[in-house]
C-alpha cells in the first residue's frame, strides 16, 4: 500500500520459513542482525532470558491466539486432566511454551506431559478425529478449527488464559541497540506498519484477494479452501 515509502523507508519482508519449509528462531535473526525487525511473542521473553536484549515497539494482539483442541467427548476439567492425554507436542514450539507455563502453575511436572515429536510434523482436525492425539495445539480461528467447523466436526477448546497464563500475541520487535540509534527510523516503520494492519482489518475482502494471488498455503486443499479460510 506504499505505507512504508510515504515514510521514507525501503523494506524487504522475508518469510518466517526456509525453503525447505522450516521455521526460523526470528529472535536469533534478529539478534545476529541479519534483519531488523521481527515478528515475535512468547520466543521474545524466552531470548531475553538468554541474554539476548531485544525491544518490543509494537504489541498487536493484546491476547495470545493459541488455543488447545480435544474432542468433545474426552473428559477434561482441569489442567490435572492433560497428564493422562496424549497430547501433540513439538520440539521448539512456541504453541507449547503456554501448554508448559500453564501445567507448571498448576504444579505439575514437565515430565509428566507427552514426549515431543520432530518439530516440523503437522498437526491437523484428523489427527484427533483418528485418535492420533487427544489434544492439539493451534490458534482462534486457525486450520484446525476451520476444518473442524467444515467438517462439522465437534471440538472443545483449553485455552490458557483460562487458568491464568496471559501472553501478548504478535508483537513487532528489534534490536534495543539498533532502537536506541535509531529511535526515528523505528518509529516510522512502527507507523508504516500500524497502517498496514488497520487497512487490512478496514478492508479484508480486498486484502484476502491479495494473499490469493500472491501467497499460497499447503495445509488448505484448494484455492477455494483459501479465501474461505481468510474469510473464516
Amino acid at each position: 500500500m506504499g505505507y512504508y515509502e510515504d515514510e521514507g523507508l525501503i523494506v524487504e519482508i522475508r518469510p518466517g520459513c526456509t525453503d525447505e519449509s522450516e521455521v526460523l528462531d526470528v529472535t536469533k535473526e534478529v539478534s545476529e542482525g541479519k534483519v531488523d525487525f521481527g515478528i515475535g511473542a512468547t520466543d521474545i521473553l524466552l531470548s531475553q532470558d538468554k541474554g539476548e536484549d531485544l525491544c518490543v515497539i509494537s504489541s498487536v494482539l493484546q491476547r495470545s491466539g493459541i488455543n488447545y483442541f480435544i474432542g468433545e467427548g474426552t473428559i477434561f476439567n482441569s489442567p490435572i486432566d492433560i497428564v493422562e492425554l496424549n497430547i501433540g507436542r513439538r520440539e521448539n514450539d512456541l504453541l507449547d511454551i503456554e501448554l508448559q507455563a500453564m501445567v507448571i502453575n498448576e504444579g505439575i511436572g514437565l515430565n509428566s506431559l507427552t514426549p515431543e515429536i520432530n518439530e516440523n510434523e503437522k498437526f491437523k482436525v484428523q489427527d484427533i478425529v483418528e485418535e492420533k492425539y487427544d489434544i492439539v495445539p493451534g490458534y482462534s480461528g486457525g486450520i484446525i478449527e476451520y476444518y473442524a467447523r467444515k467438517d462439522e466436526i465437534k471440538l472443545k477448546t483449553i485455552r490458557p488464559i483460562d487458568y491464568g497464563i496471559d501472553f501478548y500475541g504478535d508483537t513487532l520487535f528489534t534490536r534495543k541497540d539498533f532502537a536506541m540509534k535509531n529511535p526515528e527510523l523505528v518509529e516510522r516503520f512502527r507507523r508504516a506498519s500500524m497502517k498496514g494492519w488497520q487497512y487490512a482489518l478496514e478492508n479484508p475482502d480486498e486484502i484476502i484477494e491479495i494473499m490469493d494471488k500472491e501467497f499460497s498455503n499447503p495445509e488448505l486443499k484448494s484455492e477455494k479452501d483459501f479465501i474461505e479460510y481468510n474469510k473464516f
